[in-house]
């Protein structure tokens, strides 16, 4: 699948080699694929938390409100796909504070080094605001 991020941020510096554009795209499309991933997880987890908590308010209606092995199992159930959302969610947010932290690196070597108004045209202080 060609996503036009990549097409456009490979070719913005036209003196990169042809194997080192490649490299990028690369690079580029297995972070986009690791993205994917976690977002799936995310939604899975979510979802499943979900159906978790139906579940809980099912067996609650379905014993009249009383305290029942049913819905034991229902609570533990949903205790269970809290934990696992919990998880997913620290995973992206982890994915995301790592992308934060190598863009703003990207960031500061470009106005080092004065590739940014070469590749970007604009100011580099733009992505420290993520």
């Amino acid at each position: 699948m060609e996503h036009p991020f990549i097409t456009n941020f490979v070719y913005l510096d036209p003196f990169v080699e042809a194997n080192e554009t490649e490299a990028v795209e690369n690079l580029s499309i297995l972070r986009l694929s690791i993205m994917d991933n976690i977002v799936d997880a995310l939604n899975n987890a979510y979802q499943e938390f979900l159906a978790a908590a139906a579940g809980v308010l099912e067996a609650r209606e379905a014993s009249g409100g009383r305290k029942t092995s049913a819905t034991d199992a229902a609570l533990e159930n949903f205790k269970q796909h809290w934990e696992l959302f919990r998880v997913a969610c620290d995973q992206a947010e982890e994915f995301v504070e790592s992308a934060k932290q190598r863009i703003g690196s990207e960031c500061l070597v470009d106005e080092a080094t004065g590739s940014w108004q070469e590749r970007l045209g604009r100011l580099p202080h733009l992505a420290f605001r993520l």
